[in-house]
C-alpha cells in the first residue's frame, strides 16, 4: 500500500509543478508590464532584476499555489482515469478515500504552510518590493540621455514628460546623488495648487510647459524620495479655450516630487495593508479608532463609514484573508479528486477549461467575502468579526465541502 501511495503523489506532483511554472510565469508576466519600459531604459544590473524577480515570484505564492494544486490535481487524476489505473485499484479491492488520503493529508499540510507565508513571508516581501523600486529608480538617474523624451518617471496621480539638452556637475551630498541638466523642457499635468503651493490657485489638474536654464534631478535614499528641481524658467499653461487668458508665470526655482516618500502607519495600511505581518495587523487591530463607525447621516447618501473605520476594516479583511486564501488548496483537493474522476477530462485544454471554472467560482465567492467584510457590517464587534470571518470562509466552505460530498459519493462506487 505505501508504494501504491508514493506512486499517487508522484504522479501528482508533476502536473501540480508544471502548472505552478505556468501560472508563475503568467502571473510574473503580469506584474512586472508596469515597470517592463523602466527595466529595459535603466539597465539595471542582472543581481537586481533577479532579486525583484524573486520577490515578486513571493507575492505570488498565496495565488499561484492553490490554482497549480487544482490544475495539476484535475488533469493527473483524469489520466489516471482515463487509463484505468483507479478501476484496477478499485478491483483490487482499495477504496478510493484510501488511495488519495496521502495526498489530501499534504494538501492540509501545505494549507496551514500556507498560512505562515501569507502572514510573514509575503507581507515582508511586498514590503521590499518598495525598497528595490526605488533603487530601480535611482539608477534611472544615472543612465538618462540627453536630448530623449522620458515620460515613466512621473507618479501615480501626475503626467509628466522630460527633456534636457545636456548634463552639467552637481556637488553630490552624503543623502545621495543627483544629475545636473541644463536646457530643461518638461510637460507636466498636475494640480496647480499642490504645484505652487498656493491655495488661491483653483484645485484642478491642468496641463503646463516648463522651460528652464538648468535643473537637477535628487534621489535621497533616507526618505526614499525623488524629486526634480528645475532654476530661472517660465511656466505656460496649455489647453486655454477662447477666451481665457493665459498667463506665463516666470520662477527662480521649482520643485515637483517625482516618487517615493516613507508614509505613516494607517496610510500605509489604507493604501497597502499586505505590507503588514500578522504582528502588526494584530496590535493595529487590538486598537480601534475611539469615534463613532459611521458618519453623520445624509439625505442623498445614506450612512458612510468614516475613513479610520475603513481603514480599520480594511486591515481587518487582509488579515483574514490570508487564513481564507491559505486553506484554498486543501479545499480544492477535495473537489478536483473526485470531479476529475467523474467528468474524466480526455485533455489538457478540459481539465484546464474545468479549474479554470472552479477557480472563477472560488474567487467570485472569495471577492465577495472581501466586500462584506470591509462594508463593516457588524462593526468591530465579535459578530462583525464573525460575519467577516464567515464571509471570507464561504468559498472553502463551500467547495470543499462539495467536494466531500463527491468524495464519500466515489466511495461507495
Amino acid at each position: 500500500m505505501k508504494t501504491l501511495h508514493l506512486y499517487t503523489i508522484r504522479e501528482l506532483l508533476g502536473p501540480i509543478i508544471i502548472s505552478g511554472l505556468f501560472f508563475t510565469c503568467l502571473l510574473l508576466l503580469v506584474r512586472l508590464s508596469d515597470l517592463a519600459e523602466l527595466l529595459f531604459r535603466s539597465g539595471i544590473s542582472l543581481g537586481m532584476l533577479a532579486h525583484l524577480l524573486g520577490i515578486v515570484f513571493l507575492t505570488l505564492l498565496s495565488l499561484t499555489v492553490p490554482m497549480a494544486v487544482l490544475l495539476g490535481t484535475i488533469i493527473a487524476v483524469g489520466r489516471m482515469t482515463t487509463e484505468n489505473e483507479i478501476l484496477a485499484v478499485r478491483v483490487a479491492g482499495v477504496s478510493v478515500v484510501r488511495l488519495f488520503w496521502p495526498a489530501v493529508f499534504c494538501a492540509a499540510v501545505l494549507s496551514f504552510t500556507l498560512i505562515w507565508v501569507n502572514q510573514v513571508l509575503i507581507p515582508r516581501s511586498v514590503g521590499s518590493i518598495d525598497q528595490i523600486g526605488y533603487q530601480i529608480r535611482f539608477e534611472l538617474l544615472t543612465t538618462l540621455e540627453p536630448g530623449r523624451i522620458y515620460t515613466d518617471i512621473g507618479t501615480e496621480d501626475t503626467e509628466l514628460a522630460l527633456t534636457f539638452e545636456d548634463r552639467r556637475q552637481v556637488p553630490t551630498s552624503e543623502t545621495g546623488v543627483a544629475l545636473g541638466m541644463r536646457g530643461v523642457s518638461m510637460r507636466l499635468r498636475v494640480q496647480p495648487a499642490v504645484l505652487l503651493e498656493d491655495e488661491t490657485v483653483e484645485d484642478e489638474q491642468k496641463d503646463f510647459m516648463i522651460f528652464a536654464e538648468s535643473g537637477v534631478i535628487e534621489g535621497d535614499p533616507a526618505t526614499q524620495l525623488l524629486k526634480v528641481s528645475l532654476r530661472e524658467g517660465v511656466m505656460l499653461p496649455l489647453g486655454v479655450t477662447p477666451g481665457q487668458t493665459a498667463t506665463t508665470m516666470r520662477f527662480r526655482e521649482l520643485s515637483h516630487t517625482l516618487t517615493g516618500g516613507t508614509r505613516d502607519l494607517r496610510n500605509s495600511l489604507e493604501v497597502r495593508p499586505r505590507e503588514m505581518d500578522y504582528r502588526q495587523l494584530q496590535a493595529y487591530l487590538a486598537a480601534p479608532p475611539d469615534e463613532p463607525v459611521y458618519k453623520e447621516a445624509d439625505t442623498k447618501a445614506g450612512r458612510r463609514i468614516g475613513r479610520p473605520w475603513r481603514e480599520y476594516f480594511s486591515a481587518r479583511n487582509e488579515y483574514l484573508r490570508r487564513y481564507s486564501l491559505a486553506f484554498a488548496p486543501l479545499a480544492f483537493v477535495l473537489i478536483s479528486i473526485p470531479l476529475a474522476m467523474e467528468i474524466r477530462p480526455r485533455a489538457k485544454s478540459l481539465s484546464f477549461l474545468i479549474a479554470l471554472v472552479l477557480m472563477a467560482v472560488y474567487y467570485a465567492l472569495w471577492l465577495f467575502g472581501g466586500n462584506v467584510g470591509t462594508s463593516g457590517l457588524g462593526g468591530p464587534t465579535r459578530t462583525g468579526w464573525l460575519i467577516a470571518i464567515t464571509a471570507l470562509m464561504v468559498p472553502n466552505v463551500v467547495v470543499g465541502g462539495i467536494g466531500f460530498a463527491l468524495f464519500w459519493r466515489a466511495r461507495w462506487r
